[in-house]
């Protein structure tokens, strides 16, 4: 009986990361066993399976004791995070300049003037305190800001009553950013002037011409290809993983990077039109002619990045 319990224990505990398991699988299995003593269970019971089951979801979420090509997937996925949030918080800024815009040039609009407004403008100042708790290293105040954030959200889909396939796949996307967010390490510290710098200099472009919209005769538009910007600025960002050699030795940002890029063109090319917050951007030949540079570089970048994942041990070295 003891051998038969065991080896369920045994299968359990294959949940976790085989890095745990080399350290603790003898001493959680003895440790399972004699609590077993005298109680006649012949399996795991509920509650012992659920602590597995957690701890297993919390070592895997967090990265720890994965062997290096699982650390360079986890790491992608912090890098994707940080890429998507800096996003966010970009556009969350130009909103709230056209919403600030609007309230003081033409308050006839009444732009904040039900509680509907300002969940939303809670919701993008939310978008930007996580990125700046990201950049920071506050990582629970960040996961605490992305929870927040897709709290509202649902609380918005479910008050409204909308099920517009829309709104579904904008909940569900926003709920993946939030595991992708779950998932950045304790120990997490991007470059604080890298990361600040593209945000300020991304708000400070953009910005103003959000808040020139908002003046009273203006067309409305925002005076700037979103498009063409956003591919201009992924096409810096791959250029750079493909140079800094410390970079292009990183599996885990040149499979982020790919992603985004892939994505972005790919979009770009089942789409012609790009719709922002009320603007209808059209997609210019310039940014088609990026489209095609860019995806070039995506494919690049992931190339090299495989070749590079594949090139990591699939398991931990033993320890000597």
């Amino acid at each position: 009986m003891n051998a038969e319990l065991e080896r369920r224990y045994r299968r359990l505990l294959r949940l976790l990361p085989a890095g745990y398991r080399r350290a603790w699988e003898e001493d959680m299995v003895t440790a399972f066993l004699q609590s077993a003593e005298g109680r006649g269970i012949t399996r795991p019971p509920l509650g012992e399976r659920l602590s597995v089951i957690a701890l297993a979801f919390r070592l895997r979420l967090a990265g720890q004791h994965e062997p290096p090509r699982g650390k360079a997937w986890h790491h992608a996925a912090y890098a994707l995070a940080l890429i998507l949030l800096l996003y966010q918080a970009v556009i969350a800024t130009v909103i709230l300049v056209d919403l600030a815009g609007r309230a003081l040039w033409r308050p006839m609009e009444r732009p904040l003037s039900n509680v509907s407004e300002w969940s939303t403008v809670l919701y993008w100042l939310l978008w930007i305190a996580a990125y700046a708790s990201l950049v920071l290293g506050w990582i629970v105040a960040l996961r605490i800001a992305v929870i927040t954030v897709v709290a509202l959200f649902a609380g918005a889909v479910v008050v409204s009553g909308s099920h517009q396939p829309a709104d579904l796949i904008a909940l569900t996307l926003t709920s993946a950013w939030m595991l992708l967010i779950l998932a950045v390490p304790n120990d997490a510290r991007p470059r604080r002037i890298v990361w600040l710098g593209a945000y300020l200099g991304s708000a400070l472009v953009l910005g103003p011409a959000a808040l020139s919209a908002a003046r009273p005769g203006s067309s409305g538009s925002l005076g700037v290809d979103l498009g063409l910007f956003w591919r201009l600025a992924l096409l810096v960002g791959t250029v750079v993983a493909l140079a800094i050699p410390t970079l292009r030795r990183s599996p885990g940002w040149l499979l982020a990077i790919a992603g985004v890029t892939v994505t972005l063109t790919g979009e770009s090319l089942l789409s012609q039109h790009v719709a922002f917050h009320s603007l209808i951007l059209g997609t210019s030949p310039a940014a088609m002619g990026v489209d095609l540079v860019l995806l070039s570089l995506g494919v690049a970048c992931a190339i090299v990045g495989i070749v590079t994942l594949r090139r990591l041990p699939r398991t931990e070295p033993e320890p000597a």
